[in-house]
């Protein structure tokens, strides 16, 4: 039945308002505490779906639950499908909802977001990304935690992980330009000088950028 509501929304706005408006999103958040790991899996499928680009129903479903529901499946270390579909749940949730981006960090579920990036399947470290890229969106406090997580990839994680790390951590800077010093002030200076004898030219490049960020701003002050 989640799957099928699911399928019924994706891509049709008018299913997404029916859906919600015969109360199908409470009854979902419910779902996703069941046990086993196929139901929590569609029913987090369906909530992506019913709220996918749908403001009202982003709203909706936060105020049902949802939010703390898709947290926990991160954290309990269900199976990887379903955390698939609950990092894509909390993307979509995220994605142009100011409240929502502080509801997810409020319930603790930037740092699993990014531990899917360095230890999920590929599809989870895909839509890991996308989350966190969203979640730190126009979001200063979430750009912050998200950045000292992401530097501590760069120092601790396998190559592939802190290349996705890297590419993460320049999304964030190019679209927030407006905050971008408080990002390179994010994260221990032990760590980010740590970078500077990785052998990873991405995270020396990261390095040398938050470095200079942080002199610029010492002189300014001085």
């Amino acid at each position: 039945a989640a799957s099928a509501l699911g399928q019924l929304a994706r891509g049709m706005p008018g299913n997404q308002d029916l859906i919600a408006q015969e109360g199908g999103l409470q009854p979902l958040v419910g779902l996703l505490s069941a046990s086993g790991s196929l139901v929590p899996q569609m029913a987090a499928f369906a909530v992506t779906e019913v709220c996918r680009g749908h403001a009202p129903n982003q709203t909706a479903a936060a105020e049902c639950g949802t939010v703390r529901a898709l947290v926990e499946l991160l954290k309990d270390g269900k199976d990887e499908k379903v955390k698939e579909e609950a990092v894509g749940a909390i993307w979509v949730l995220s994605e142009g909802h100011a409240d929502n981006k502080k509801a997810i960090a409020l319930a603790g579920g930037i740092q699993p977001t990014a531990e899917l990036v360095a230890k999920g399947t590929p599809r989870g470290q895909s839509l890991a990304t996308l989350a966190l890229a969203s979640l730190g969106l126009t979001n200063v406090r979430n750009q912050t935690e998200i950045t000292t997580l992401l530097v501590g990839l760069l120092s601790t994680g396998g190559a592939e992980v802190k290349r996705k790390a890297s590419e993460l951590l320049w999304t964030l800077v190019h679209a927030n330009p407006d905050t971008q010093q408080e990002m390179a002030n994010a994260g221990s200076m032990s760590a980010i000088i740590g970078l500077l004898k990785d052998g990873h030219a991405g995270n020396r490049k990261y390095a040398l950028w938050s470095l200079s960020l942080a002199i610029d701003e010492s002189n300014q002050k001085t």
